[in-house]
């Protein structure tokens, strides 16, 4: 079986070392910082999940999501995005911001594995 693919997009480094730690081997990761390289990105690796912290150089970057999602090859990728800041969107932060679901900083080492397995096998639901 092909390893499955995740894209994961966060402009700090130990972010996305931490995520590929906690995942293992069982995946191939692509890495973008944000900005213009992450639909291209997109484009030419066809991920089967996309992980987005929408904290980008101490602002939040609440459009990557929804640009992922306009795009043909981004309907059908679930998009996950990673937050500390849930109080900053209300009720949904997958509403606001285009994505399938979300999940909490810190990260739960433990709940990630999980919920990136469940999204992975299509065992998920848009989570508002």
């Amino acid at each position: 079986m092909d390893k499955q693919k995740i894209v994961i997009i966060s402009s700090e480094t130990s972010v996305r070392r931490l995520i590929k730690k906690a995942l293992g081997l069982d995946y191939i990761y692509f890495e973008a910082e944000g900005g213009k390289q992450v639909l291209g990105l997109i484009r030419r690796q066809k991920p089967d999940l996309v992980l987005v912290d929408i904290l980008m150089s101490q602002t939040y970057d609440f459009t990557i999501p929804q640009s992922i999602k306009n795009e043909e090859t981004g309907r059908v990728i679930p998009v996950i995005i990673l937050t500390g800041s849930i109080n900053n969107f209300g009720d949904s932060p997958t509403l606001h911001t285009g994505a399938d679901g979300y999940l909490d900083k810190p990260l739960d080492i433990g709940q990630l594995r999980r919920d990136i397995k469940n999204y992975l096998a299509g065992n998920w639901q848009r989570r508002n």
